[in-house]
């Protein structure tokens, strides 16, 4: 892939490609030739100088090129299933979070005010996304004065 003497490598690697788009060959190994050159050749010029002169359908029909865009498709369905387990734990992880706050939070209220109807408190806590705030109810729950002053707080 090294160009003759004078000649710009640019120029080098459109002749190259054009003899071989030119070579007296079957489709697969004109495709399987092209896909060598562009792998090869950007050992020794950029890449560029390549995806400008072959394009992707000409390699479409060699064989390494399809095991290659295969395997990348593969590795690329398995990375985002690991991705899409990864979000899945973290969802599972929050949402498991977020039910114990509820629930500590009820126990709570139903310890210290067995008298009010806690659990018309349920349905406000499951509603807030924030498990922060949840947390932080939480410790409201065990320090506020009254079951009044809780639902104050709930509601601001």
């Amino acid at each position: 892939m090294v160009p003759p003497a004078g000649m710009p490598a640019e120029a080098w690697v459109r002749k190259c490609v054009e003899a071989t788009q030119a070579a007296p060959v079957d489709e697969t190994t004109r495709a399987t030739l092209l896909f060598a050159m562009s792998v090869f050749g950007s050992f020794v010029h950029p890449e560029e100088l390549f995806m400008g002169l072959i394009t992707e359908e000409s390699m479409q029909t060699s064989p390494f090129y399809e095991h290659l865009r295969q395997r990348h498709l593969q590795e690329g369905i398995e990375q985002g299933i690991e991705q899409g387990i990864e979000q899945g734990i973290e969802q599972g992880i929050e949402q498991g979070a977020r039910e114990c706050a509820i629930e500590n939070t009820l126990a709570v209220l139903t310890a210290r005010f067995p008298q009010s109807d806690v659990n018309a408190v349920r349905l406000a806590l499951e509603a807030m996304p924030n498990l922060e705030h949840l947390k932080q109810l939480n410790l409201v729950a065990s320090l506020t004065p009254s079951f009044e002053a809780f639902l104050r707080a709930l509601a601001a």
